[in-house]
């Protein structure tokens, strides 16, 4: 099942109050968009719930203050179609980059979209610190193996992996190195920043890396297709939204 969300009608009052110079915050945003928002959101995930999310990571993360009102809702918006709370939780992060706003999923959210496309059993991603037995093997005859140590954050990051077992049968596995990680660092709008994700949640985005890295290997679906096109760059403003199609 699908469902198209329609922001026409959110434009055309944001472009009203604009023109009158009613709109004057991202709160006076939020609130009108609360209507958009039910439309966009996946079913089973409430609106007021995912509305207050926002207003605390507002809150956590003034320097959003900083950035284009819109630039700000459109990262909202795609969030909400993405039906992936901004937040504590690291399903996406919305990274202030004045005037845009960079949209960035976590790995969490990555896994969450795989469970929701209904053809995962489960998903995991592990860091592999120096030290700690770990090898695998691809081919015909494909196996990974790794005994994680005592929680020790001082040892170094040697590798990454994410796994994901079908519900068709089988799994999939890839396995990344400090190479892969730094790539996509410096691929990433936000990578050279002093602050958010990758300054924050470094061996979280280390994850994420090994989850995008996976994804080509699952089976398809809308939602992640999308979350793919859209991580790791500026949110669109919410006009370039209003044709954007979502699988339920």
């Amino acid at each position: 099942m699908t469902k198209k969300t329609e922001t026409g009608p959110l434009r055309a009052e944001l472009e009203k109050a604009a023109a009158t110079g009613e709109l004057k915050t991202v709160f006076d945003m939020l609130a009108l968009e609360a209507p958009e928002l039910a439309k966009a959101l996946p079913e089973g995930i409430d609106v007021e719930r995912f509305t207050r999310t926002v207003l605390t990571e507002l809150e956590r993360t003034p320097e959003l203050f900083d950035c284009e009102p819109g630039a700000v809702l459109g990262a909202v918006l795609l969030a909400a179609q993405l039906g992936l709370e901004p937040g504590p939780l690291g399903l996406v992060y919305l990274v202030p980059a004045p005037p845009a706003v960079d949209f960035v999923i976590g790995y969490r959210g990555y896994i969450d979209l795989a469970y929701r496309s209904g053809h995962v059993r489960d998903v995991a991603a592990a860091l592999v610190y120096e030290g700690e037995p770990f090898e695998y093997r691809k081919g015909t005859r494909p196996f990974l193996d790794h005994s994680p140590g005592p929680s020790d954050k001082s040892r170094a990051i040697v590798a990454a992996y994410a796994v994901a077992r079908l519900r068709s049968g089988g799994s999939v596995f890839e396995v990344i190195y400090e190479a892969d990680w730094t790539k996509a660092r410096e691929a990433s709008p936000a990578g050279s920043a002093k602050g958010g994700p990758w300054f924050d949640h470094y061996g979280a985005m280390i994850r994420k890396t090994a989850v995008r890295r996976l994804e080509p290997v699952l089976p398809k679906s809308a939602l992640l297709t999308q979350a793919v096109q859209r991580d790791g760059k500026p949110a669109p403003e919410p006009a370039k939204l209003t044709e954007t199609t979502v699988a339920l």
